[in-house]
């Protein structure tokens, strides 16, 4: 037989447990996610700098603020930054959190602009920052 007085402690640390699981298994999403954004826009600065016909305008109203060139270093640089943000996501960094936020906004940012040279892809890129930002926002812990 077991003491009642005991059931209703083990439960909360039980649901305690769950959510702080529930919370890390979001945590552990929006990091797997960042490195995948990276990963892909990595490739897609790579891709760019070493073939000047990689993109082509489709939209007539699309406006390139940079070349071609300058387009691909910036996804290089944002692919690197995303990669060592999600392996502190991975290891667990404190600073890692609002830095994910900031760069998950950033990169949408970035694709926005970059809309009207690669439509759908850019799209899917920020589908994949909003899922992030949603990752490490879903159980907020007021500091």
């Amino acid at each position: 037989m077991t003491d009642s007085q005991d059931t209703p402690e083990v439960l909360e640390e039980y649901e305690l447990t769950v959510e702080e699981d529930r919370y890390d298994g979001w945590v552990l999403f929006a990091a797997l996610l960042m490195l995948l954004t990276g990963v892909f826009n990595f490739i897609e600065g790579l891709v760019s700098l070493m073939n000047d016909n990689y993109r082509a305008v489709i939209s007539r109203f699309g406006v390139l603020v940079f070349g071609l060139n300058g387009w691909g270093w910036i996804h290089l640089i944002f692919g690197l930054a995303l990669i060592a943000i999600g392996v502190g996501l991975l290891m667990g960094l404190e600073w890692s959190v609002p830095a994910a936020i900031a760069a998950a906004g950033g990169t949408a940012v970035l694709h926005m602009l970059y809309l009207f040279t690669s439509p759908y892809w850019s799209l899917v890129v920020i589908a994949l920052c909003i899922a992030v930002i949603y990752g490490l926002t879903v159980k907020w812990r007021s500091v």
